[in-house]
């Protein structure tokens, strides 16, 4: 799930919720901010994402962050 809670011409800030079943079985809460520098580029953004992981099997809890670049096909 996503939620966009500001969208702006340059940047959107969004919130997320979802569930990881892998190595680590757990909830994810992911809150991030999508910068778009370019304005004749509006599907390209750097997004930087805080990802508090809560982990179901051990009852711990992980802080994972993420840098990146999007580019939304239309």
């Amino acid at each position: 799930m996503n939620y966009n809670f500001i969208n702006k011409n340059n940047y959107d800030l969004y919130a997320r919720a979802g569930m990881i079943f892998n190595n680590i079985n757990g909830f994810v809460l992911p809150v991030g901010v999508a910068v778009k520098p370019f304005e004749n580029l509006k599907n390209l953004s750097f997004n930087i994402e805080f990802t508090p992981l809560y982990e179901m099997d051990d009852r711990d809890l992980y802080i994972r962050g993420f840098l990146g670049i999007r580019y939304k096909l239309n």
